[in-house]
């Protein structure tokens, strides 16, 4: 019984931290007990890390998608200012 209350406190720690709710799962496991505190609470911030490193890396992704479209939306610009200004030189001479 003592090792599935364990079991239940930690899995209910590692649900609020995944729904963003970490403050209230180092509560929980404060209350419970010093080792399955630090335990779990290094588990923890291992898991958040984690979940920072991807979304850094989704938003880098979708940062490239971006500069990508820029890049191209400037490229077609350049070339419109090229036919126009070629345009202009014709009509001038």
């Amino acid at each position: 019984m003592q090792k599935n209350n364990k079991n239940a406190i930690i899995n209910l720690s590692i649900a609020l931290q995944k729904m963003g709710r970490i403050d209230e799962a180092i509560l929980i496991l404060k209350e419970w007990g010093e080792f399955d505190y630090l335990y779990t609470r290094a588990y923890l911030m291992l898991e958040n890390g984690k979940k920072q490193i991807e979304d850094s890396i989704n938003l880098y992704e979708e940062g490239i998608i971006l500069a990508k479209n820029c890049y191209s939306l400037l490229k077609e610009a350049e070339i419109k200012i090229t036919e126009l200004k070629k345009q202009l030189d014709i009509q001038i001479k």
